[in-house]
């Protein structure tokens, strides 16, 4: 490496460690003055005493926040925070949530399929990626969520799994992931895809250990089942029941939207309060609803309706992936690390309720597009890149931008709403997802000193 590509390597790894050490320090503070992550430690506290059949009826002794959103096998996960004070363990969670931050950035260029030819590549990528995603890293620190935890051990899993090292342990951290969130259940899909048979099966068992066994040892079989129902009723309340407010973030979210803002609309429970951008209002139980969420409760058939689009749109999602991989790669190799980018835009794009904390999954699949951009590059100059693919380079600050304004950019939905909708985050998903198809569909070859993963699809004409 020249003098000059190491200062700027090494100006970079200051200005990232200085950010880190900044994010980390705020994400302690925040935790010491109760955020989300009070939330997980009562719970653990509750899971692992005596009154642990009641984890779906308490809430947070601070922030009174509840009910708890998660299946029954990640209270289970969460019991060790217990063991340690509040406090304590709010700080070891941010060095441990820190530190998955960073192996998610590292793993997503390592992982990509087009590894950068030295440290500045990495930097560059990484930092990159993690500017454009600026907006959902920042909220998950701030909030004390558990997003960057269940991205790493998700994907990481997979990662481990497909470059053959340490399978065993990669099927365990999906397994875990899929316990506390479900959906990273779908990058099941980039095992079946690549015909990776035995470490499929070892998720599987894994995920039936952490999910059934062990919550149902734990909590006694009867409580375990009673568990589910009431996880599922706490659950399908807050992503079938409470309307999309500021930032419509999935089509599920914008389909919930359109139905609960429509004039005289026969989908919604008018029997509740509607909290509009300018004022807060409580409904009989004294629930309030603060100002800026125009949060709307469905009835039973505006419930029905969403769950019906939700599962049309899964299956159209899961058709598009099956397609556009098809038309990919029916005349030459399958790429992996196109599957798991893809996979990660899915599980964003098929949930049915979203937030910004949880986009950081989406570091995967801007890393995979970046690296690509990077090769172009560094393979066919500066020039030529800028003008073959100034679209490409143009769509990648709009998705930042539009992550970055989400809950502020209204546009017009005319006429199907009352008012008018804010998808941005939805567009700049959409956005993402079109680039990694797009880059999928050009057979790229690294040159011959990038040390790709094996497995990728990706290999030098030359080799």
């Amino acid at each position: 490496m020249d003098p000059l590509r190491k200062r700027i390597s090494l100006v970079l790894m200051i200005a990232l460690s200085v950010l880190l050490v900044r994010q980390s320090w705020h994400s302690a503070v925040e935790i010491i003055e109760v955020n989300d992550f009070e939330v997980f430690h009562h719970i653990g506290v509750i899971a692992g005493g005596e009154n642990r059949a009641q984890i779906y009826e308490v809430v947070s002794p601070v922030k009174g926040r509840g009910p708890f959103l998660y299946p029954p096998s990640a209270t289970v996960l969460m019991i060790p925070l217990s063991w340690l004070p509040h406090d304590i363990a709010g700080i070891a969670y941010t060095v441990v949530k820190m530190s998955c931050l960073v192996l998610l950035l590292w793993g997503s260029v390592r992982f990509s399929g087009v590894r950068q030819r030295d440290i500045l590549g990495v930097l560059i990528a990484a930092t990159t990626a993690a500017v454009l995603l600026f907006r959902p890293i920042d909220s998950d620190i701030g909030n004390g969520q558990i997003n960057f935890i269940v991205a790493l051990s998700a994907v990481g899993g997979v990662w481990l799994m497909m470059a053959g090292r340490l399978w065993w342990l990669g099927a365990l951290l999906l397994a875990c992931a899929v316990a506390i969130k479900l959906t990273p259940v779908l990058l099941l899909a980039a095992l079946v895809m690549n015909r990776r048979w035995k470490a499929l099966g070892a998720s599987l068992v894994w995920i039936a250990i952490v999910m059934v066994v062990m919550p149902g040892m734990w909590f006694g079989w009867q409580t375990f089942g009673d568990l589910l129902k009431q996880h599922s009723d706490a659950s399908s309340g807050f992503t079938l029941t409470w309307t999309a407010g500021n930032g419509q973030t999935t089509p599920t979210e914008l389909a919930q939207f359109v139905l609960a803002h429509q004039d005289d609309s026969q989908y919604v429970d008018w029997s509740k309060p509607f909290a509009t951008d300018d004022e807060v209002v409580a409904d009989d139980d004294g629930d309030e609803y603060e100002a800026g969420w125009a949060k709307q409760p469905l009835n039973e058939h505006g419930r029905e309706m969403v769950s019906r689009l939700w599962i049309v749109f899964g299956l159209l999602g899961g058709g598009m992936y099956l397609l556009v991989r098809w038309r990919i790669f029916r005349n030459r190799p399958g790429d992996w690390t196109w599957d798991v980018a893809i996979l990660c835009t899915l599980i964003v794009l098929l949930s049915p309720r979203v937030q910004k904390a949880h986009l950081v999954i989406l570091i995967v699949p801007m890393a995979w597009v970046i690296c690509r951009v990077l090769h172009l590059f560094v393979t066919r100059g500066a020039h030529r890149t800028l003008q073959r693919h100034a679209l490409l380079l143009i769509s990648l600050v709009v998705v930042g931008f539009l992550l970055l304004i989400s809950d502020d950019l209204a546009v017009p939905t005319f006429g199907l709403t009352n008012e008018p909708a804010r998808p941005a985050m939805l567009v700049g998903v959409l956005v993402l997802l079109a680039q990694v198809i797009r880059l999928g569909m050009r057979d790229i070859a690294p040159t011959q000193h990038l040390d790709v993963p094996v497995g990728t699809g990706l290999q030098s004409r030359s080799m």
